[in-house]
């Protein structure tokens, strides 16, 4: 059973709240344990916010480690610096929907289209029911697969049209399915209503969001766009672990798809959000930025989340989710973009949240979360457990699964050959939403092509031969892409892709036609 939603109280009805300033042994253990143990995570630059609401009491405890850049050594990481936030930004969006809902201006069980004529999907019946309740709660049934075209189209008009080719990979309001695009479409709308004479609906949503929540918030060092996260001096730039740089422009897609993704700020400013959120969406002068009723609508469970232990009953609200932890209710969502990461979540009841925002690999958000709660809140707990068995598990779940592809690749019918000459494969395929792909040569040792889709995200990848017309990736690169090429009376007629964790979710693949 999902947790009695918290928000009820009126927000007239909210204590006067004094800072406090205290040392606190439990959070400095803490930070010293993590000095140790973030190098060996893969984490570049780390900061940590923690506040405690309790007994009308405020206290805030902040860290900053590590490298802003791992190739400088004498330009540390601050309380200052930025990052960026990933999907935490969703959270943003859906507050100036709300606020739009408070002005008459929408209606979130409204049909989507009603508003914006020309959304498109593949399926009519959802194209023409899904709402916003069901954009925002990940209801829709569409596939990760929507996820690369952020990395492959640089203009939102073009990525929309590719949306409308791609077949839901679960029936309508039956599933959880992450979905990046519909926040985008929501953002969008939000800067066409707000401003009628845009032409730049992602230029209006950054302005709104700025009005609506950032000023009145008081998060003076959040931005909303790429361009001006990476012009801005006190940045941390992203890593692939704690040591390698990544370049520069490696997020620049937020942009496409900015309400789900774009914005950045600093730990002290994430610290003044999560306690805005635990004051109800009060700000520290006492206004209110929704109806309460409104508020609590954002805050309560419209889908089921398929969360994982140690909290593994989840419901999905409109842009975070709800769940609980020893007995707790827990508010939580987390951010990710190459090579960044941002962690968010709090207890309502106790007036207790938990922020971070870091560079390098991802060593679990949740169950980081729930460390710095035992040891901070529950004070039971002196240890990193759950974020131990995070790694843990991750590390047996990849052992697993390399297993599982070496099997299989044992497994396959040997002495097979293709039904085509491989040189007769090469040149250029079409897919109605990922657009074209190229079957090439291959510079790889060993590989019979390698298949170039143009997405920033996914590098050239090698192909082997696995069995007939079938080829895989090697098996020592621990993944499961297949490339199954179709042949009629001798002719190429095209392929069959699926790639690990995006297209696998499609029972039929991706087909590619050969152009």
């Amino acid at each position: 059973m999902l947790p009695i939603i918290y928000l009820a109280l009126s927000v007239a009805c909210l204590p006067q709240v004094r800072e406090s300033k205290q040392n606190n042994p439990d959070f400095d253990g803490l930070v010293s344990d993590l000095k140790k143990e973030l190098p060996g995570w893969g984490v570049a630059g780390f900061t940590l916010g923690v506040i405690d609401l309790n007994n009308n009491q405020k206290q805030t405890w902040t860290a900053a480690l590590g490298l802003k850049n791992a190739s400088n050594p004498d330009d540390p990481v601050n309380v200052d610096t930025l990052f960026h936030i990933g999907s935490d930004s969703k959270l943003f969006t859906a507050f100036t929907v709300g606020h739009l809902v408070d002005q008459g201006k929408l209606d979130l069980k409204t049909p989507f289209k009603t508003y914006w004529p020309t959304f498109k999907l593949k399926d009519p019946f959802s194209e023409n029911r899904a709402n916003l309740i069901d954009m925002l709660s990940h209801r829709m049934g569409l596939s990760r697969v929507l996820d690369l075209l952020m990395f492959k189209y640089n203009k939102t008009s073009e990525m929309r049209t590719r949306l409308a080719n791609l077949e839901p990979s679960e029936e309508f309001r039956t599933s959880f399915k992450y979905n990046n695009h519909m926040f985008a479409y929501a953002g969008d709308l939000v800067g066409k209503l707000t401003d009628p004479s845009t032409t730049n609906p992602t230029q209006s949503w950054i302005k709104a969001v700025r009005d609506v929540v950032f000023k009145p918030v008081g998060l003076n060092s959040a931005l909303a766009s790429f361009d001006e996260f990476i012009n801005s001096p006190n940045i941390a730039l992203v890593h692939g672990n704690a040591e390698m740089v990544l370049p520069r422009e490696t997020n620049r897609w937020t942009d496409v798809v900015a309400p789900a993704g774009a914005i950045s700020m600093n730990i002290v400013d994430r610290l003044k959000w999560i306690e805005f959120l635990m004051n109800k969406g009060t700000t520290q002068d006492g206004k209110s930025i929704l109806k309460p009723e409104t508020f609590q609508l954002l805050f309560s469970p419209h889908n089921l989340y398929p969360s994982q232990n140690p909290a593994p009953v989840a419901g999905a609200n409109l842009a975070s989710f709800i769940s609980t932890y020893r007995g707790e209710t827990v508010i939580k969502h987390g951010g990710t973009v190459s090579g960044g990461i941002s962690v968010t979540c709090f207890f309502p009841d106790r007036k207790f949240g938990v922020v971070s925002l870091y560079t390098g690999q991802d060593f679990g958000k949740d169950n980081f979360c729930y460390d710095v709660a035992d040891r901070l809140l529950f004070k039971d707990s002196k240890t990193l457990k759950n974020t131990f068995d995070f790694m843990k598990q991750r590390k047996e779940t990849f052992l697993t699964h390399l297993k599982t592809v070496q099997d299989s690749f044992d497994g396959r019918k040997k002495d097979t050959k293709p039904s085509f000459v491989i040189e007769q494969s090469f040149g250029e395929y079409v897919n109605p939403v990922l657009g074209s792909g190229f079957l090439e040569i291959a510079s790889f040792p060993n590989s019979v092509f390698q298949l170039d889709l143009q997405i920033s995200r996914i590098p050239i990848l090698p192909f082997v031969h696995f069995e007939n017309n079938k080829f895989v990736t090697p098996v020592d690169d621990g993944t499961d892409n297949s490339v199954e090429v179709h042949v009629e009376r001798g002719v190429i007629k095209g392929f069959t892709l699926r790639l690990e964790g995006t297209t696998d979710d499609l029972k039929d693949g991706l087909y590619f036609e050969k152009v």
